[in-house]
């Protein structure tokens, strides 16, 4: 990170060198034809940038696949969310062929296991998505309820009080809630701890410091402001006072673990 973009350039073509070294001290080679880079920068820079190691070029991309995910520049996860979305759509078009001669049972737990599943894969990296990729979740969601249950008059949150369920969303939240547990509980990885800022008032009923943010889209739609709010204000304090022992066998008892 820096507000010079030249001095950002030089700093990664030297991180990039390092890289190199290291690679070719353990008898590697590293491939620039798969290599690129995403800049997150000023709006009116149009043109494609590189950077050089040695006699290689490594050019700027809009977007990279990163263990599965689709990533843009500008961190939106809109692509992610479309294909998420189409394949979602697609396996809830096959379950509706057998959706009248399939029992209760068998169609909910396909629902659960091929349509709902798809939005399961890291999805603290693209909760905060537009309103607009929001309504697109909830409608697939509300789609494959009615497919469910045979009712196509309820409302959405009719359907979810039939199914006992939650939306795609509030079940982020959760997740949240579960990540914040194992930061102040210290059973998670030092990684997701370092986001945070602990409240170091005692006279606070706080845990955590929100830190100070520009905008929705540059602070409020983040795990590192959202999840102290879930933490200090949302998660009851029943749950908050739960020992890690007792929350790791709720949890095995809740997958069928002995």
């Amino acid at each position: 990170c820096d507000v010079n973009l030249p001095s950002l350039i030089r700093n990664l073509e030297g991180d990039v060198a390092s890289v190199v070294i290291w690679l070719e001290a353990n008898f590697m080679i590293l491939n620039p034809d798969k290599c690129h880079f995403l800049l997150d920068g000023p709006k009116n820079l149009v043109e494609q940038l590189y950077i050089e190691v040695g006699d290689q070029v490594i050019w700027e991309s809009l977007q990279e696949r990163l263990l599965g995910v689709p990533i843009d520049k500008k961190l939106e996860f809109k692509k992610n969310l479309n294909d998420i979305c189409k394949k979602a759509s697609g396996k809830l078009t096959a379950l509706t062929r057998l959706a009248k001669i399939m029992p209760f049972d068998k169609k909910r737990l396909l629902m659960n296991s091929f349509v709902q599943s798809q939005f399961s894969y890291c999805p603290l990296l693209w909760m905060f998505c537009s309103r607009e990729m929001n309504n697109k979740i909830n409608s697939i969601h509300k789609r494959a309820l009615r497919i469910v249950y045979l009712d196509y008059a309820s409302s959405f949150q009719e359907l979810l009080k039939k199914d006992k369920s939650v939306t795609i969303h509030q079940r982020n939240i959760q997740l949240v809630a579960i990540e914040m547990f194992k930061v102040v509980k210290r059973i998670g990885p030092d990684i997701m701890r370092d986001l945070f800022v602990f409240d170091l008032n005692t006279k606070s009923n706080k845990i955590f410091h929100r830190p100070n943010v520009n905008s929705v889209y540059n602070g409020e739609n983040s795990v590192r402001y959202f999840g102290p709010i879930v933490w200090d204000i949302m998660l009851p304090a029943r749950f908050k006072s739960i020992s890690p022992f007792h929350a790791l066998c709720a949890r095995n008892m809740s997958l069928g673990w002995d």
